[in-house]
């Protein structure tokens, strides 16, 4: 419970953060890449919330583990690459 407190706190923030970015950035290749990073987030954090989460509190922890280490991975690799480019790392 604790945990999924927190989960709850720091997606309340993102969910808040990334529209105030894409509202700010002027340029467009910027801007794009924040909508993609917006649009996987998204897809992330629907998928944790309705997907894995439950599984948790439903004791089916292997299909958890399954759906994280298959798209969410995948997902979170994706965020992460763009989130790089964003700050000049790539």
């Amino acid at each position: 419970e604790e945990m999924h407190a927190k989960i709850k706190k720091l997606t309340k923030e993102i969910d808040e953060l990334l529209p105030a970015l894409i509202a700010k950035e002027k340029g467009t290749e910027a801007k794009g890449k924040l909508g993609e990073l917006k649009e996987t987030w998204e897809a992330f954090r629907n998928t944790r919330d309705t997907q894995i989460i439950p599984a948790i509190y439903g004791g089916k922890v292997e299909e958890a583990k399954a759906i994280a280490g298959g798209v969410q991975k995948e997902r979170f690799k994706k965020m992460s690459s763009i989130v790089d480019e964003l700050i000049g790392k790539k």
